[in-house]
């Protein structure tokens, strides 16, 4: 399913990993139409009175990764060669699982020193660890995995990381999490952690005297990631044995039950 767009994003040899990334790569190159799509704009205001603001429902993380599944799931027929719409979508999926548990993604604070927002905390100017603001502190995992390069030439590296972040926090510590799968619930999660933790102090004291407090929720959310992301794979690709019944046959109510099971969350 990934293979028709593996050439056109330089995949490597690694597309499953590279997939992982490919949302950020479309942005990083000129589709700026995506941008919104790693973002969830929940407001926290902290200080200043609530307001209404503009959350892009139609467009924002929670929003694509209900379409993108249900495209990967319940698309069979199309003027355009259906297996596109597939790749890129399946793609999408799991470059925003990845971004839905970045706390960063799921919040801006609208403050006095920010009563305009400070853009998921690109604005939240801090001094930790060479980081200027706390999204890229957040963005880059504490610069825990620079070594990483895109694309792979191996997974030598990684598989490292994964062994050393998933005997950290195993699956079995993480079930009941794991078998929550609204991502309302996630993007929450996330927002939560930022409001407790990335914005605890205005200034960067507690980010500084906390900085292994920070990493382990950094390596929980990814190893928590990976597992929601096996599941959901799972789901998405089990779905596909029967989807290619004729699209024709199809019922319309069966059609609607699949994509409502689809974008569940």
């Amino acid at each position: 399913m990934l293979q028709p767009l593996d050439k056109l994003c330089m995949a490597g040899k690694y597309p499953f990993v590279d997939a992982a990334v490919y949302g950020s790569m479309v942005t990083q190159n000129g589709f700026t139409l995506t941008k919104n799509w790693s973002y969830q704009f929940t407001p926290f205001f902290d200080g200043v009175d609530p307001m209404d603001i503009e959350q892009h429902d139609n467009w924002n993380l929670l929003s694509v990764i209900g379409m993108s599944q249900a495209t990967v799931s319940v698309q069979s027929t199309s003027r355009i060669d259906p297996t596109f719409g597939k790749s890129w979508n399946l793609r999408s999926v799991m470059n925003m699982i990845g971004e839905i548990h970045q706390p960063m993604h799921n919040i801006i604070r609208y403050s006095p020193e920010h009563p305009e927002g400070d853009d998921f905390g690109k604005l939240h100017s801090i001094n930790v660890l060479g980081y200027k603001n706390v999204f890229d502190l957040f963005e880059d995992a504490y610069g825990q995995y620079r070594d990483l390069q895109y694309p792979l030439s191996s997974t030598t590296t990684l598989d490292k990381y994964v062994d050393a972040i998933t005997k950290q926090f195993p699956k079995s510590e993480l079930s009941k999490e794991i078998a929550d799968d609204t991502k309302k619930n996630w993007s929450k999660d996330s927002y939560n952690i930022a409001v407790n933790f990335a914005y605890a102090e205005e200034d960067s004291d507690f980010l500084l005297n906390n900085i292994d407090d920070g990493k382990d929720i950094v390596n929980r959310q990814l190893a928590l990631a990976g597992y929601r992301l096996a599941a959901l794979v799972k789901h998405m690709m089990t779905a596909q044995i029967s989807i290619y019944k004729p699209f024709e046959e199809l019922e319309d109510s069966e059609i609607e039950s699949r994509l409502r099971t689809a974008i569940k969350g």
